[in-house]
């Protein structure tokens, strides 16, 4: 016995391999584990597609972005091109950078 410890401390092994007591050697999973696994998994796989497409935002070349998280400006502007935000968290606001003209009518 007293050659196993020795060895063991020399090879930095902890004492679970040796089986001390207090210890547990489950290694298996129970069926619940399996099942909650496996639908983690599931549910992560069907919300991805809709998260990304969600989060991904384009911005033309004569417009700018400003990004609120939370009703807070987090960011100056941002854009031409894509960007990401954090969906339900962040909203953002075209900004139009294009000179507009309208017709005012003549004062009488």
């Amino acid at each position: 016995m007293g050659d196993d410890i020795e060895t063991a401390k020399r090879n930095n092994v902890t004492g679970a391999v040796y089986g001390q007591r207090g210890v547990s050697r489950d290694t298996g999973s129970n069926g619940c584990g399996i099942f909650i696994t496996i639908l983690s998994y599931l549910i992560f796989i069907l919300t991805f597609p809709i998260t990304i497409f969600c989060s991904i935002k384009v911005v033309n070349e004569y417009e700018r972005a400003v990004v609120f998280r939370l009703g807070r400006l987090v960011s100056g502007l941002k854009g031409p091109g894509t960007f990401f935000i954090m969906p339900f968290t962040d909203t953002f606001i075209k900004v139009d950078l294009r000179l507009k003209s309208y017709n005012v009518p003549p004062q009488e």
